[in-house]
C-alpha cells in the first residue's frame, strides 16, 4: 500500500516528467519511509539517475522504490503515540466500521478471551462493552471491565483473531494498537483491524490482516465520542 501511495504521489506531483532529486527525496519523506532507508537515498539515486542529470523521471522512480523497499528498510515503522496522532486520555469511544455503521462489540460483555465482534449499537445504557478508550502506553480498553484490552489471540500474524485478554507489562506488541486518522485504520504492529471476510452481520468477528490497497472499509473506523 505504501508503495503504491508513492507513487501515485509522484504522478500527482510530476508537471514535466522529471522531478529533481529534492522533489524525489520530500516524496518520501512525506510518505514516512524510515530513516534507514532515507540514509541510503543517495546512493540508490546515484544508481537510477544513468544520465547523470540529477532529475528522475517515472520509470526511474519506480526502480529508485524498488532498490529502496527491496533492501528491507524502506518499510515505515509504527508512528509513535502522540496526542497529535491518536485519541489518548480518558474519552470513550464507539469504534464503528466504515462499511456498515456497526460497532465493536465485545461479545457477552465478558473477560479474557471474549471474542471481539460487529453488533447494532445498543440504545440502554447497558452498552459499557461498546466503550473503547486508547490509553497513553498502547492499549485499547473497554470501559465494562478493568484490567483487559484488544489482543491478537496467538500473536501478531495474519488471520489472527483479535479479541479480549488480560494487559500484558511485557511482551505486549500484540496489544499495542495505533489509531491511523489519515487512513481511519487501526494498526497492531503492520497489521490492521480487519472485519473477517468483509461480513456485514450483526457478531462478524475481527482478525488482524494487512493493510489492503485500495484502502477497504471493513478496514477503516470512525471514533465516534460516547
Amino acid at each position: 500500500m505504501l508503495v503504491l501511495r508513492i507513487l501515485y504521489t509522484f504522478a500527482d506531483d510530476d508537471k514535466s516528467g522529471q522531478l529533481s532529486k529534492e522533489e524525489v527525496r520530500k516524496v518520501l519523506q512525506d510518505a514516512a519511509v524510515n530513516q534507514a532507508a532515507l540514509g541510503k537515498f543517495d546512493q540508490f539515486f546515484t544508481i537510477v539517475d544513468v544520465d547523470n542529470s540529477n532529475t528522475l523521471n517515472y520509470p526511474e522512480f519506480v526502480m529508485l522504490v524498488l532498490f529502496m523497499f527491496c533492501d528491507g528498510e524502506g518499510i515505515p515503522k509504527p508512528l509513535p503515540i502522540t496526542k497529535e496522532s491518536h485519541p489518548i486520555g480518558g474519552q470513550y469511544y464507539y469504534i464503528k466500521s466504515c462499511m456498515h455503521g456497526k460497532i465493536l462489540d465485545v461479545m457477552g460483555a465478558g473477560g479474557s478471551g471474549a471474542k471481539l465482534i460487529m453488533y447494532k449499537q445498543k440504545d440502554t445504557n447497558d452498552n459499557s462493552n461498546q466503550k473503547f478508550k486508547f490509553t497513553v502506553d498502547g492499549f485499547v480498553e473497554p470501559a465494562h471491565r478493568q484490567g483487559v484490552c484488544f489482543d491478537v489471540w496467538g500473536g501478531l500474524a495474519p488471520g489472527n483473531p483479535v479479541q479480549i485478554g488480560g494487559r500484558k507489562s511485557s511482551d505486549n506488541a500484540n496489544q499495542q494498537f495505533r489509531y491511523d486518522n489519515q487512513s481511519k485504520m487501526i494498526y497492531v504492529g503492520n497489521l490492521v483491524l480487519d472485519i473477517s471476510g468483509e461480513n456485514k452481520d450483526d457478531g462478524a468477528t475481527i482478525c488482524a490482516w494487512h493493510p489492503k490497497s485500495p484502502l477497504a472499509p471493513n478496514q477503516q473506523w470512525d471514533l465516534v465520542p460516547c
